[in-house]
Parts: C-alpha cells; sequence; structure tokens
C-alpha cells in the first residue's frame, strides 16, 4: 500500500469529487456514532480530521430562526411575512388600477403601518432596506416622470380637445 505525506488527502482520492464524497460518508458516519470522535472517521475515510470536526459540531449545534429554516449566512431579519408582502402588492396594484399609482413613500408608509400593527410594534424598514426590497420584486418597479408630463396630460382630456 502507498504511503501519502501527512495531510495530503487529495492524492488518497481520485478526484475533488471523490474526496467530497467520502468526506460527507465520513460526517454522515460521525453523526450516526455519536459515541466515536470525529477523528476516528476521519482516519476512516481519510479525510482532514480538522474541517471533520467543524463541520460535525456546526451540524449538531444549528438552530432554526423564526421561520423554521436554517440559515447558512444570517437572513433572520425578514421584515414582512409572505401574506404581507402580497397585500403590499396588493396595495400597488389598487393604487395603479385607481389611476394614481403608488409612489415610494407610500409604499413605504403602508410597510411602516404594516409593522407597527404587529405585536410588539415594530419600527418602519430602513430606506436601503425598502430600496433592496424594491428590486428583489421584479414585479414591482417605478416609472419616473417629470413634474410637467402630469400637466401636459392633464391639458390633453376629451373636454379640451373639443373647444
Amino acid at each position: 500500500m502507498e504511503t501519502f505525506p501527512e495531510g495530503n488527502f487529495y492524492r488518497v482520492h481520485a478526484t475533488k469529487a471523490d474526496y467530497d464524497r467520502a468526506f460527507r460518508n465520513a460526517r454522515d458516519w460521525a453523526l450516526e456514532n455519536p459515541e466515536e470522535l470525529p477523528h476516528v472517521a476521519a482516519r476512516i475515510y481519510h479525510v482532514k480530521e480538522d474541517s471533520l470536526r467543524q463541520s460535525v459540531h456546526r451540524l449538531k449545534n444549528r438552530t432554526r430562526n423564526e421561520v423554521g429554516n436554517f440559515n447558512r449566512h444570517g437572513g433572520n431579519n425578514k421584515i414582512l411575512a409572505p401574506a404581507q408582502e402580497e397585500a403590499i402588492r396588493q396595495y400597488c396594484y389598487e393604487q395603479w388600477e385607481l389611476g394614481m399609482g403608488a409612489t415610494h413613500e407610500m409604499v413605504r408608509a403602508a410597510i411602516g403601518h404594516l409593522r407597527a400593527a404587529q405585536t410588539p410594534p415594530l419600527p418602519p424598514p430602513s430606506k436601503r432596506w425598502f430600496a433592496d426590497w424594491l428590486k428583489a420584486n421584479k414585479n414591482l418597479h417605478t416609472i419616473k416622470t417629470k413634474p410637467i408630463e402630469h400637466a401636459r396630460l392633464e391639458s390633453h382630456t376629451e373636454e379640451d380637445v373639443k373647444k
């Protein structure tokens, strides 16, 4: 049998995919056998001991967020629930149907009112959060118009044209 230098685990496995498969198997084995230390699984499957120990520790100590999911990198600060987001979209659509359209201030105020109505009352979201949220919701978009355009449209009503 070939001997490999200490710490050169990639030469034991033919490809990185083989190493990853061995690492997953070692982690599963370590989780199924909690009486054994992770270094035993690392030696059996020829994977890095420190990486395996950290991976096993992280999996054992994971906690769920308020939504019930596991997050790897933050993301627990959900400002709006899915039902609230749908209510905001519906509000914007109703404003559009009325011919007014919803401004940024109107939508931010509506979100602020939704958050204030929660128990306990929560503060309104930041402008940065709102900008990111608006960018993430592709079905909501802004239309930039010049102030004179509103006056120009009002001057072209049927009554003015008939005169």
